[in-house]
C-alpha cells in the first residue's frame, strides 16, 4: 500500500500500536496484538526522505482505546499516560524521527517564554506510515538530556536498601539531589571513579538535606548498589 507524503501544517494521527517490529512475536498472538492503545493528533512540520517531524500542540487530546478482551499488558491494564486528564498540558512537544530508527528525539520547552528545557530521546519502534498518519510503539525506556549536558538519576533508598532506580527527568522530592556530568556519572556507575572522590573534587552539585549524603555514600559499597550497576551494564553502555 502506497502511503501519502504529508505537507507542513497537515494534521495527522500518531498511534501507539502494540507488537510492531522488532518486538518479538508471540504465538499465538494475544488479542491486543496489533491494536492501538494510544492515539493523538499531531501537526506535520516536515515530511522528507531524511526525517518526519511532527508537533503535539498544547491542549491536544489523547484517545486511549479500550483493550480488546484481556487488559493491556501492563500493571493496572491501562496506558501509563491515561491519568484522567486526556489533554496535553503546558507547551507542546516537537517529535523528530528518521525512517528505520528505533527512537525519536522530542524537544520540550518551559514557561510562557518557551525556554528550551530538554532533549528527550524516546526509544520506540521505527515509525510505520499509514493512510491517516503513522504508527509506532513506545519501548518505555528514555534518555533525558538537559541543555547543559547534565545526566540525572533517582535512586530510592529505604531502610538502607536500594528500592528502585530511575533515569531521566526525575525529581528527588524531599531527598538529596545530586547532579553531575555524564562522563563522571558513568565513571561512578562503572566503578572507575569513587563516589567520595566525585564530591570532594566538586564535580557534583548537591541539593536538599545534604547531611543525609554521608550515610548514602556508604551504600555505594553494598551488594544492592553492585546489583544496580550490573543491571545498568546489561541494559545500557554503562
Amino acid at each position: 500500500m502506497r502511503t501519502p507524503r504529508w505537507q507542513a501544517g497537515d494534521v495527522i494521527v500518531r498511534r501507539e500500536v502494540l507488537g510492531l517490529d522488532p518486538i518479538p512475536r508471540a504465538e499465538p498472538h494475544p488479542d491486543w496484538y496489533g491494536q492501538a492503545w494510544a492515539v493523538m493528533p499531531v501537526v506535520v512540520v516536515e515530511d522528507s526522505d531524511e526525517r518526519l517531524v511532527t508537533y503535539f500542540a498544547p491542549g491536544a487530546q489523547f484517545v486511549f482505546p479500550e483493550a480488546p478482551g484481556s487488559p493491556w499488558p501492563i500493571t493496572g491494564g491501562i496506558h501509563p499516560w491515561d491519568t484522567g486528564d486526556r489533554r496535553w498540558e503546558g507547551n507542546g512537544v516537537l517529535m523528530i524521527q528518521r525512517p528505520g530508527d528505533h527512537y525519536a528525539v522530542w524537544l520540550f520547552w518551559d514557561g510562557e517564554d518557551r525556554t528550551f528545557a530538554t532533549w528527550y530521546v524516546n526509544l520506540q519502534t521505527a515509525f510505520v506510515r499509514t493512510e491517516l498518519g503513522y504508527d509506532t510503539q513506545d519501548l518505555e525506556l528514555d534518555l533525558v538530556v538537559s541543555p547543559d549536558g547534565e545526566v540525572r538519576y533517582l535512586v530510592d533508598y529505604q531502610d538502607g536498601r536500594i528500592v528502585s532506580v530511575e533515569g531521566g527527568g526525575v525529581d528527588p522530592g524531599d531527598g538529596v539531589g545530586i547532579t553531575t556530568k555524564y562522563p563522571d556519572a558513568k565513571a561512578v556507575l562503572t566503578g572507575d571513579l569513587d563516589a567520595n572522590a566525585l564530591f570532594m573534587s566538586g564535580k557534583a552539585k548537591v541539593t536538599g538535606p545534604t547531611g543525609q549524603l554521608l550515610s548514602y555514600l556508604s551504600l555505594t559499597k553494598t551488594t544492592g548498589h553492585e546489583s544496580m550497576r550490573e543491571t545498568l551494564a546489561a541494559e545500557t553502555e554503562f
